[in-house]
């Protein structure tokens, strides 16, 4: 491995460490900051080595965390698009559709009913339990 290919790995190890440890709400700004280089190179490094923008990968953790609140609790809508980071209900909605194929609370309702099939019952304190 290059040397500065070396270092590159490095800065991304120390930016994965840090989103895992962030807030929802953390933007690439404040990323490329806590590994101490300029958005832009941060950008440009973070796509070569994961295959995604940082901007992206941020974005499907926020996705992934709020399906699994939906699935999870009872939290209403707007409330898990606080949650991971989203100020806008609306805004939330539309790209959890575009991520899942359906808004959030057909989401919600078909998490539900499949585990209603697989004879579970879900309340806002137990874990998702997927069928076997």
């Amino acid at each position: 491995m290059y040397p500065e290919r070396k270092g590159s790995c490095d800065y991304i190890a120390r930016a994965m460490e840090f989103i895992l440890h962030s807030p929802y709400h953390v933007k690439v700004n404040d990323v490329a900051a806590a590994v101490g280089i300029n958005r832009s190179y941060f950008s440009r490094l973070f796509q070569d080595i994961v295959g995604l923008s940082p901007q992206e990968y941020l974005m499907n953790r926020r996705m992934e965390a709020a399906s699994t609140l939906l699935t999870e609790t009872n939290q209403k809508i707007y409330q898990i698009a606080l949650t991971v980071g989203y100020d806008n209900p609306m805004t939330f909605s539309k790209i959890f559709k575009k991520q899942f194929g359906q808004c959030p609370s057909a989401f919600r309702k078909a998490a539900a009913k499949e585990l209603l099939a697989c004879g579970q019952t879900k309340t806002a304190d137990d874990a998702f339990i997927t069928c076997r």
